[in-house]
């Protein structure tokens, strides 16, 4: 699997926005903005490896949480990529 590219496809997929503008970290940690900013750091290949696969399953479990996507969606979006 190419996790960024997962998270790239994540990122779109669940239309997640931010005011146009980056996102950043929150310091809760479980926020959407913090899932956003955490794709966003996957895609552009700032964290790579096993952080990376377990950033990304943390990531998409808040998507899901919010409703953002189903786990089905991010099966398959784990699946192409």
């Amino acid at each position: 699997m190419n996790t960024a590219e997962a998270a790239r496809q994540t990122l779109t997929k669940s239309n997640i926005r931010n005011g146009g503008g980056p996102f950043d970290r929150c310091h809760t940690g479980m926020g959407i903005e913090h899932a956003g900013w955490m794709l966003t750091e996957i895609g552009l290949g700032n964290i790579t490896g096993e952080k990376a696969h377990r950033w990304l399953g943390y990531a998409q479990a808040i998507v899901v949480n919010f409703g953002y996507l189903s786990l089905y969606d991010c099966k398959n979006i784990n699946h192409a990529a």
